[in-house]
């Protein structure tokens, strides 16, 4: 049976004799202690560029990291983006995001680890032993890369030289260029000509890089490559001048 609305509304409200004890009226001025307001904290637009700056900077990390193991452990050949995505803990999508081809990814790792050579071993000039001596020790570390590395030297050198166009890769290259200004600077300062100087430098790193894969296409052996270097920028340099 409904209750009409009066009733229902008598029945509600508590007698003026009720047992159950009134509530005070609060204090003028002062809230009521009854009423909890919940408030979500306020996050400045600046915060939140801040933290998507540092989450995207983690993935890329993470990435980094799991593409530049697994070079060394499987090789290019081998290496997968989607285990890439799985080690580093991220959707396979994601990789894409930061490296849009396996090429780009195999560049983001040598430019991770060419940065550090190149400004570890970039000269202000020739220091002891001669030209031919400091450019060897300039190639040394690359040199080293290539023996450790041999199938993804000769995907670096082909990447290097004649890959498609890419943000890594660019950086990859203007690397390299700056290797090749650097080589030239310190032939220059031993005398040769300037021209002739950036023509060798080129030389010297272009023909290095095929040098070294040599190795891995059975051409030579691993035992030869320094000699090999050696016999290179010796062409080189008297090709500048020195």
């Amino acid at each position: 049976m409904t209750l009409p609305l009066s009733a229902t509304a008598a029945s509600a409200t508590p007698s003026a004799d009720s047992t159950a004890p009134a509530r005070p009226a609060p204090t003028p001025g002062t809230p009521d202690a009854t009423v909890v307001t919940r408030r979500r904290p306020v996050v400045s637009g600046s915060d939140q560029q801040g933290r998507r700056a540092r989450n995207k900077a983690d993935k890329q990390a993470r990435i980094l990291a799991a593409a530049e193991s697994l070079l060394g452990e499987v090789g290019y050949e081998r290496m997968t983006t989607a285990e890439v995505a799985k080690r580093a803990n991220v959707a396979a999508g994601t990789v894409f995001q930061y490296a849009p081809t396996k090429a780009e990814l195999l560049m983001m790792v040598v430019e991770h680890e060419w940065r550090d050579l190149v400004d570890d071993h970039l000269p202000d000039d020739a220091g002891d032993g001669g030209v031919r001596e400091h450019v060897l020790r300039l190639l040394e570390p690359f040199a080293q890369q290539a023996r450790d590395y041999p199938e993804n030297a000769m995907v670096v050198g082909r990447e290097v030289l004649f890959g498609a166009p890419g943000p890594y890769r660019e950086k990859v290259v203007a690397l390299v260029a700056g290797l090749e200004d650097a080589i030239a600077a310190l032939l220059v300062a031993a005398g040769g000509d300037a021209e002739r100087s950036v023509v060798a430098a080129g030389l010297i790193v272009s023909g290095g890089v095929l040098e070294l894969n040599r190795t891995r296409t059975g051409r030579a052996e691993v035992e030869s490559v320094a000699r090999r270097l050696g016999d290179l920028v010796d062409v080189a340099v008297r090709g500048a001048g020195v």
